[in-house]
């Protein structure tokens, strides 16, 4: 597990909360719903994780994992500042700036939507290619 993976609650016994002194998920958590991972702290015979708006470090064995967090959705709409992004090229950064205008331009919502769509289903796709490449090497 690390930080923004989505993981399920599968519940906890008391022994894998007295396991490393982990704070009691059953007071504050619901089996088979789903939280997003905010720190992980791995231990020689444990890991305990913390949760987004959730007070406590829980045992990690009280979780599966359900989505990575690269691809978690929820890390994309809280990270969608354009400017964290640094591009290196000039080339680059005048097609940004042409693309970002004709984005501003747009008027008609349904079409924005299918462009963003468009967008994270290339970067999905790039991730894709990219391990199907390291794979190879």
């Amino acid at each position: 597990m690390k930080k923004n993976d989505i993981v399920e609650y599968i519940g906890c016994s008391q022994e894998q909360i007295n396991w490393g002194n982990n704070d009691d998920p059953r007071s504050f958590l619901i089996v088979g719903k789903e939280y997003v991972v905010e720190k992980v702290d791995v231990h020689s015979q444990h890991t305990k994780i913390k949760l987004y708006h959730k007070m406590g470090w829980f045992n990690s064995v009280c979780f599966k994992t359900k989505q990575d967090g690269v691809n978690s959705s929820l890390q994309y709409h809280s990270k969608m500042d354009p400017s964290d992004i640094v591009l290196e090229k000039p080339s680059k950064m005048f097609e940004y700036e042409k693309i970002s205008r004709e984005i501003d331009s747009v008027d008609d919502i349904d079409m924005l939507k299918t462009m963003c769509k468009c967008y994270v289903k290339l970067h999905m796709k790039q991730q894709e290619v990219t391990a199907n490449l390291m794979k190879t090497l």
